[in-house]
């Protein structure tokens, strides 16, 4: 590891200590103001000024074992301080079998952060003791007495969250070091550039000095000399003509980090978005049957799971990446969807009187507003660019409840599907039917994906030349 490199992890380091220091004091002011002191404030209190310890000790110059003390006591005192209230605080909530977890889950950030990815002893050291406290949170806590069940809480999904904790670790952990090397391996490619070409450059100042030396003795040599000079100054040019690729290499080697930046933010973002999904479906889904217990704990994975999704868009700031992505069910009213398709698809109000049959006889689908509006969408487009050329176009939607569901019926009179020939594709991936039209062959796909991530279901009817029948079957709402 070379010292440039070193010196950056160092300044990362100290940041790292520094940003974890002013978030350790402020959650004990906040704990301090919403519960008093406690078992765990002179442990908070002690951690704030360890962190600092470590920034000035890395300052110092003992940045080795600053750094590896920064990776491995802030999770060992988190696991002791998610201990402790459960033997001295008799009032203890089942929400500190959850807290403890998702902190360690982002204390595993640190080592990928101000480790090299050549310090693999380092690396594995830390990060596999993160691992091996998430892994045996439980088996400690029963061993000692004061497990889940043991102090007794109830909830039946209780060891649901070490299957997400660790999901949540390997996908983080995965992600930083990824980017870690694409980076390392960048560094290194730029690295080997400038030393060719400040080698080429002493070179050709070597070779300049010698005919300066020599000028004096090859005046008779004029013409020789004339040759040298333009076969320099030709060289020259191609040394130019390498520095100007090597910068422009330089530009879109960093324009494809600043994408990848994007691309793994996206995929740590996105197993904590399919958390909130799955936890708000399973709170609407089983709230009135798996007992009180269970949306308890529903909402405990929800809470948990936004601090988490809160925390990584944090530290996505370390590396310029943001992205947005909200997932929340909620009463949509169909007449609002539909005025926002109007709108999209930039439909007059003639040619709708005309073409168009609209019947919203069930006013509402509970479901996520952006999904539902989307299917909305997905579908009346669709009908309007598969229409037939042979009649005038007529569609008919509608939406009522049946058999406990809420259905949303669009139906034309457009081209078709020949259902015996691709019924099986109808929902695939980038399937088209009617290639003489642009498209992608993604609509129905996402449609159907979006009904199913509802916990709804979708039928097609549809016969070449005639028209198609969808109907998209939501979960009836079960309170307002």
């Amino acid at each position: 590891m070379n010292i440039t490199t070193q010196k950056r992890n160092d300044i990362v380091a100290r940041n790292v200590a520094f940003i974890f220091g002013v978030l350790s004091f402020a959650i004990l002011a906040i704990l301090l103001a919403l519960f008093g002191p406690n078992v765990n404030t002179p442990i908070i209190t002690g951690l704030g000024f360890f962190f600092f310890a470590i920034r000035y000790a890395i300052a110092r110059g003992y940045s080795a074992s600053a750094k590896f003390i920064l990776c491995l006591l802030p999770p060992i005192v988190t696991f002791i301080a998610g201990l402790l209230p459960k033997f001295y605080d008799p009032s203890f909530t089942d929400i500190l079998y959850y807290d403890t977890r998702f902190v360690l889950v982002l204390l595993s950030i640190i080592p990928c952060l101000i480790f090299d990815l050549r310090e693999r002893v380092a690396l594995t050291i830390t990060l596999g003791t993160v691992l091996l406290l998430i892994v045996t949170f439980d088996p400690v806590h029963n061993w000692l007495g004061v497990g889940y069940y043991q102090s007794g809480f109830t909830g039946p999904a209780y060891y649901f969250i070490n299957y997400i904790t660790v999901a949540s670790f390997c996908g983080i952990v995965a992600g930083a070091l990824t980017l870690k090397k694409s980076v390392q391996v960048s560094e290194a490619k730029y690295r080997l550039t400038f030393q060719r070409l400040a080698l080429a450059f002493k070179n050709l100042k070597r070779q300049n000095e010698k005919i300066t030396s020599q000028q004096a003795e090859l005046l008779q040599a004029s013409k020789l000399i004339e040759e040298q000079k333009l076969a320099l100054q030709h060289r020259v040019e191609q040394i130019n003509a390498n520095l100007q690729h090597a910068n422009d290499e330089l530009v879109r080697h960093n324009n494809e980090l600043t994408q990848f930046s994007y691309a793994v933010s996206h995929n740590l973002r996105g197993p904590i978005a399919r958390l909130l999904g799955l936890a708000n479906i399973l709170h609407v889904e089983n709230a009135l049957r798996e007992g009180e217990d269970f949306p308890l704990i529903v909402r405990h994975i929800q809470q948990s799971a936004k601090d988490l999704d809160e925390i990584i868009k944090d530290l996505g700031q370390i590396v310029d990446i943001r992205n947005n992505v909200m997932q929340r069910t909620e009463l949509v009213r169909w007449d609002t969807e539909w005025q926002k398709t109007c709108g999209l698809l930039n439909l007059p109000d003639e040619f709708i009187d005309k073409h168009i049959t609209i019947d919203f006889s069930c006013d509402f689908v509970h479901g996520v507003r952006m999904m539902v509006g989307s299917i909305l969408y997905n579908l009346v487009s669709n009908a309007i660019k598969y229409q037939s050329p042979e009649r005038m176009l007529q569609i008919e939607i509608r939406t009522y409840s049946k058999n406990g569901h809420n259905v949303l019926e669009v139906a034309d009179n457009g081209l078709g599907i020949d259902l015996d020939a691709f019924g099986g594709d109808v929902f695939k991936m980038y399937k088209r039917f009617h290639m003489h039209k642009d498209g992608k062959g993604i609509g129905l796909y996402l449609v159907k994906t979006q009904v199913e991530a509802l916990n709804g279901s979708i039928e097609l009817r549809s016969k070449p030349n005639e028209g198609s029948v969808f109907k998209v079957r939501f979960p009836a709402i079960q309170s307002v």
